[in-house]
């Protein structure tokens, strides 16, 4: 029984191999830029959460940033949630009394959000949340 050429993956048309190999988005196509991008947001995230739960950083400095794409795709309240002795349960309800949305980016806050946030949130922390 013939079982034809041994398959390796899928080939596109293209002729190039879409496995495991081409997977880290080495390629400056669409795919690799979106791939970069996510490793750049990652590490911003991961910097803002190391400076604010080591107090290097506050969250007004935090919120100042907001312009800055990658700094303004962050959601409030990861942000919040990465302050030292932060709440998940205590922090969610304020934002709710706030009338914030959780998934809120830092980008889609107005200046009244902030100042609120600030004031509600300020030099503390989330920990001082009801």
């Amino acid at each position: 029984m013939d079982t034809g050429p041994a398959d390796s993956g899928p080939v596109d048309a293209g002729g190039t191999d879409n496995g495991p190999a081409d997977a880290g988005g080495a390629d400056n196509g669409p795919r690799g830029r979106a791939l970069a991008w996510a490793a750049h947001l990652r590490g911003v995230r991961s910097s803002l959460r190391e400076d604010l739960g080591a107090g290097t950083t506050d969250l007004g400095a935090v919120l100042g940033r907001r312009g800055d794409p990658a700094v303004g795709a962050v959601h409030l309240l990861w942000v919040l949630e990465s302050l030292p002795g932060a709440r998940k349960v205590p922090t969610r309800r304020a934002l709710a009394a706030m009338g914030i949305g959780e998934r809120t980016p830092l980008a889609g806050l107005s200046d009244a959000e902030v100042a609120a946030v600030l004031e509600r949130f300020g030099p503390r922390g989330a920990g001082s949340a009801p």
